[in-house]
């Protein structure tokens, strides 16, 4: 008897310190999808940005080839750059989100860009 009690005692204390976590991030889920949603969409104006100023190049210029890599790098620098944040962020209230990457064609080449998604808490 003493055992069964001690084991429902034991499976009470280890659930009740996990309870207060769950309700953390819980509360803080909907800042966070709020956060997501921003970053995604300053991902996708960094990407529509780019493709301007690629549609603005000589595409006959010497430089064109060197000027779109670096472009391209740019934009590949800073969407990882503030995705890399927003994961630390959420993170930081037990919230996991991931890069999902979708492709886009910029000057005539596939980029990876990673737009954000939330697994869970």
């Amino acid at each position: 008897m003493k055992k069964l009690i001690c084991s429902i005692f034991t499976v009470v204390l280890v659930m009740s310190l996990f309870v207060p976590v769950s309700f953390a991030a819980a509360e803080d889920y909907p800042w966070v999808l709020e956060e997501v949603e921003k970053t995604n969409a300053e991902i996708a104006k960094m990407v529509d940005e780019a493709k301007d100023e690629v549609e603005d190049l000589d595409d006959t210029d010497k430089r064109y080839e060197k000027d779109l890599k670096k472009i391209i790098h740019e934009l590949k620098k800073d969407t990882d750059k503030i995705a890399k944040e927003m994961i630390k962020e959420a993170v930081q209230v037990e919230i996991e989100v991931v890069c999902e990457y979708v492709t886009e064609v910029i000057g005539g080449q596939e980029v990876l860009i990673d737009p954000l998604r939330i697994l869970g808490f």
